[in-house]
């Protein structure tokens, strides 16, 4: 039974190259070459986060960072400064139907002031 077997297997029939590059070409979707764009764009979104940590930090490589010092004794003041506001509110009237009425009522917000 191994001698036939090996008959059968040694006289398989097999398609021509051309024609199996062609099938895979119409069947199969072309190869993706996103690896380099894909990697140029890690590399800018690296280099993108770095400055941007290093803006906030403060310590931007060749003096990009600001001049200008923080003073973190600043002449800041938190005031509560009062503003009118109207506000809806609803009702019921005399013929038992919903009524919107408008209010005005005193809010008090809490402001920074700064010199």
């Amino acid at each position: 039974m191994d001698e036939m077997e090996d008959r059968l297997r040694a006289a398989r029939p097999a398609p021509r190259d051309e024609f199996v590059r062609e099938l895979e070409g119409r069947v199969l979707p072309p190869p993706h070459r996103a690896a380099p764009l894909l990697a140029a764009v890690v590399l800018v979104g690296t280099l993108a986060t770095i400055l941007v940590v290093l803006g906030v930090a403060g310590a931007l490589p060749l003096g990009l960072g600001s001049e200008r010092e923080v003073d973190a004794s600043s002449d800041c003041s938190t005031v509560m400064t009062k503003r009118t506001e109207r506000r809806p509110v609803f009702g019921v009237g005399t013929n038992g139907r919903l009524r919107l009425d408008y209010r005005d009522e005193v809010v008090f917000e809490p402001r920074t002031r700064c010199r």
